[in-house]
């Protein structure tokens, strides 16, 4: 026969402390999951910066033939090269290599004697002179 004095289970207290516990996890992994899942602060700075390096090292070292609003053709180590934009990304043709991306728009012209490239993600625009002609 058992004992009444003897505890057959929790308190009414450990389990409101267990319940606690496990809503604050529950709470904070449902924060952090969203916060990797969208970063909508996304910074395009540094990337930017050295898409235009490598661009105007490239172009540095290039024979610039034709400069179109949509594409920038250019001659590099006797190869025929272009940079247009493809659909949300500047890209280096004659094959494919990626130097913007998420933009929504990039445009080319000449200002004076040097080659400018303008574009805009979002509302915040970019004007950079990638090259300059003697």
């Amino acid at each position: 026969m058992k004992s009444l004095s003897e505890p057959s289970g929790f308190t009414m207290i450990e389990v409101l402390i267990a319940l606690l516990s496990a809503s604050l996890c529950a709470l904070l992994c449902v924060q952090i999951a969203s916060l990797i899942s969208h970063d909508p602060l996304h910074d395009y700075r540094a990337e930017d910066e050295i898409a235009i390096k490598q661009m105007r090292l490239i172009l540095a070292q290039s024979q610039i033939t034709d400069v179109q609003t949509d594409t920038l053709s250019f001659f590099y180590h006797e190869n025929r090269f272009r940079l247009v934009q493809y659909e949300d990304k500047l890209v280096k043709r004659k094959g494919f290599e990626v130097l913007l991306q998420d933009i929504d728009e990039a445009r080319f012209h000449r200002e004076n004697h040097c080659v400018i490239l303008q574009y805009r993600r979002g509302v915040s625009k970019r004007k950079v002179v990638l090259t300059c002609e003697e």
